[in-house]
C-alpha cells in the first residue's frame, strides 16, 4: 500500500503526521510500531514527528536527538513508550547493538519513529511502515508518501 499526501507549510506537515498517528492507533496490536522518515534535509521530518508525537499524548517539545541519537517518551494509555531516533550519525550496524536498538524495535505497546534509516536498514523488522518526504515545487512544499508492507500471518 502506498500513498501520498502534499503539506505546504510546516503547519500541514504536522496535521500530515497527527493523521498517520491517528490511522496506525485504529490499527493497533500489542506489536511494536516501527516508523522510518525518509528525506533530505530540511525535508520536514522532525516536523512531522512533532504532529505524530502530538496525537500520541505528548505535550513536551519534541527535538531532533542528533546527538543524544535515541529519546524515549513514556505514554499513557495503549501505547506506553515513544521512541524517536535520529541515526544520522550511526556508522555502521554495530553501533545499533551498542545503542540496543533491537530491544527497541521489540518492546511491546511502543511506537518508534526512525530518521534517517539507511544508516539502521539492517535492523528494521519487517513489518516497519516506510515514510518518505520530499521537497515539492513550491519552498515550504512537501510531497508525503507513505509506505507500508503488509504484514505476514
Amino acid at each position: 500500500m502506498i500513498t501520498s499526501r502534499t503539506s505546504v507549510s510546516p503547519r500541514e506537515t504536522r496535521r500530515e503526521g497527527a493523521f498517520l498517528a491517528k490511522e496506525l492507533l485504529k490499527h493497533r496490536d500489542q506489536k511494536p510500531i516501527i516508523i522510518t522518515l525518509e528525506g533530505e534535509l530540511g525535508a520536514g521530518k522532525t516536523t512531522f514527528v512533532k504532529g505524530f508525537a502530538r496525537e500520541l499524548g505528548l505535550k513536551r517539545t519534541i527535538t531532533s536527538p542528533t546527538f543524544l541519537i535515541v529519546r524515549h517518551y513514556a505514554l499513557r494509555g495503549f501505547l506506553k513508550h515513544f521512541f524517536h531516533i535520529d541515526a544520522y550519525r550511526i556508522k555502521n550496524i554495530k553501533e545499533t547493538k551498542a545503542l540496543g536498538l533491537k530491544d527497541i524495535f521489540s518492546t511491546p505497546e511502543s511506537v518508534t519513529l526512525v530518521e534517517w534509516p539507511e544508516h539502521v536498514r539492517g535492523a528494521l523488522p519487517r513489518d516497519t511502515v516506510h515514510i518518505f518526504l520530499e521537497h515539492g515545487k513550491k519552498e515550504r512544499e512537501r510531497i508525503i508518501r507513505v509506505a507500508a508492507k503488509k504484514k505476514e500471518k
